[in-house]
């Protein structure tokens, strides 16, 4: 709720809104709860799971799926820490060795990371990758085989022109060798 005082200063009566109290309410309302990584068979068992963020803490949790149309039976795993800084592209096998990973932005540096995945329910033993820069301006709509290829993409918007690109992936971990095309425009 926004709240007005009125404060008189030298006989001038001056309005000030005293916002305090809902900037933190809508600062704690952007810090608590989950952002998804996204849905992929993280841990190879055959079932899709979740994979999200706990934007209290920043830690990364694999949710196990069930193969259920209910609540799952498995226990949710730690599989990362320090993620607050990150905006996920999402989970795909980017690097073609038939494990999911994740890709993701770090906000501080606009630096576009691989982490590769292992297949299991826990940290990945896997370095992570440098696979892009300058993604800030950046708002990622996801990963997927959006040209055909058999290779994941990445399908980002630039919020300064608002011009919609594929770069399209090279089953590497490291930078694509592929030039990006425009795919959309006003976005």
């Amino acid at each position: 709720m926004l709240r007005q005082t009125l404060l008189s200063v030298s006989g001038v009566t001056l309005c000030v809104a005293l916002i305090i109290s809902s900037l933190i309410k809508s600062l704690h309302a952007q810090q608590v709860g989950y952002t998804f990584a996204g849905l992929a068979d993280w841990d190879g068992d055959g079932r899709q799971d979740i994979v999200a963020r706990d934007n209290t803490t920043g830690l990364l949790w694999l949710y196990p799926g069930d193969r259920t149309r209910g609540y799952s039976s498995q226990a949710r795993v730690q599989i990362g820490n320090g993620w607050n800084t990150y905006t996920f592209a999402g989970l795909a096998d980017w690097d073609g060795d038939g494990r999911q990973d994740i890709v993701a932005r770090d906000n501080t540096t606009g630096l576009l990371w691989l982490y590769p995945g292992d297949r299991k329910r826990g940290y990945s033993s896997q370095a992570r990758v440098q696979i892009g820069n300058g993604w800030n301006t950046y708002t990622f709509a996801g990963l997927a085989d959006w040209d055909g290829d058999g290779r994941q993409d990445i399908v980002a918007r630039d919020n300064t022109t608002r011009l919609l690109w594929l770069y399209p992936g090279d089953r590497t971990r490291g930078y694509s060798s592929q030039a990006r095309v425009q795919i959309g425009n006003g976005w």
